[in-house]
């Protein structure tokens, strides 16, 4: 009982540390300081990796990670890191908002470095979670937007036309309700 004990502790004890190590990395990220931000998100994704290889935990250390690749600009480096959250989330949490956030990440991705194929693929998934979960229609509207660009940039301007007419309703609807709230 006792080396169970002392193991789990150890197991705490780590985990701690790797939130530690990413939350100082969200800070970093926050601050636009990306080369410290990504050195402290890479030890709290080392830190967890090993132990719990499909957990939550190791999702969101890497998601934030990813978000910050992107954000310094390294869309190609996110995407791998992008698939590896798509595939605990699919397996932990289907349908949930997390997945859809980071199937619209991994659609940016893909978009920033002209594979608009596949960013289409992954903006439809973001799409049809956020359709599903109907209470982030703004979050909804980005991803029709997003989507509506990338068919835009393949050619596809009759297909695109919809769905930034669908954003933009989306949007003056919840600027319509907003003011109402005010």
């Amino acid at each position: 009982k006792i080396a169970i004990r002392i193991r789990e502790q150890k197991k705490n004890d780590s985990l701690s540390l790797a939130n530690a190590h990413r939350s100082l990395g969200n800070v970093y990220r926050a601050t636009k300081q990306f080369d410290e931000a990504i050195e402290s998100l890479k030890i709290a994704v080392r830190i967890i990796e090993p132990k719990e290889k499909d957990s939550l935990s190791l999702a969101n250390a890497l998601y934030d990670f990813a978000i910050c690749l992107l954000e310094k600009g390294d869309h190609e480096d996110a995407i791998p890191h992008l698939k590896k959250v798509i595939w605990i989330r699919e397996l932990k949490e289907k349908d949930s908002l997390s997945l859809a956030n980071a199937h619209h990440s991994l659609g940016n991705a893909y978009r920033a470095t002209k594979q608009f194929d596949e960013a289409i693929e992954s903006l439809k998934i973001a799409i049809r979670i956020r359709e599903l979960k109907k209470n982030d229609s703004l979050s909804l509207a980005n991803a029709l937007y997003d989507f509506a660009i990338c068919l835009l940039k393949k050619g596809d301007h009759d297909d695109a036309i919809p769905h930034l007419k669908e954003a933009i309703r989306i949007i003056r609807s919840e600027e319509h309700t907003s003011e109402l709230q005010s």
